[in-house]
């Protein structure tokens, strides 16, 4: 009776083994992405250097004697896909925050120049300005309140936004 439960567990115990190699083993590999001081994507198993902010990307990676080279080419060249996109998207979504800071500085410069026109235009009895020929001349009436007008547009246009 006792060799009949031995024979079982040896059984049981080689059975294992013999499945053992094909029986696929989990791991995970780690990665480090971080925008570097020159906007690119960078992506490296390293971490970077203290003090810069970056995220960690883990990924859990089947190993098995069935896996073959053909299908570790393919997840890596969807990796570096995947890398290639994600840098062209932090490109791109860096060039238009430039694009929109660039645009609010001149907007503001633009309602500070329409401020201050109609400021001139309202509070001063005469308004001169200077000719192409470098002459002084006043505007008129007519041309004063048209140059008001404008100024309010402006102010509508650049300090009113939405």
């Amino acid at each position: 009776m006792k060799t009949h439960g031995i024979l079982r567990y040896l059984c049981a115990i080689c059975l294992t083994l013999c499945m053992l190699p094909s029986v696929a083993q989990s791991e995970q590999e780690v990665y480090y992405q971080w925008l570097g001081a020159d906007g690119k994507l960078n992506i490296s198993d390293h971490r970077p250097a203290n003090g810069i902010r970056y995220q960690t990307i883990k990924k859990r990676v089947e190993r098995s004697s069935e896996y073959s080279s053909a299908e570790e080419a393919d997840n890596l060249q969807k990796m570096v896909n995947q890398a290639e996109a994600d840098e062209q998207n932090a490109e791109l979504e860096k060039k238009e925050k430039m694009a929109k800071s660039a645009n609010e500085k001149a907007r503001q410069n633009n309602c500070k120049n329409a401020t201050e026109e109609f400021r001139v235009i309202s509070e001063s009895a005469r308004v001169r300005e200077v000719s192409a020929d470098g002459e002084y001349r006043y505007l008129s009436d007519e041309e004063k309140a048209a140059r008001g007008v404008r100024a309010q547009d402006n102010i509508d246009k650049y300090c009113n936004p939405g």
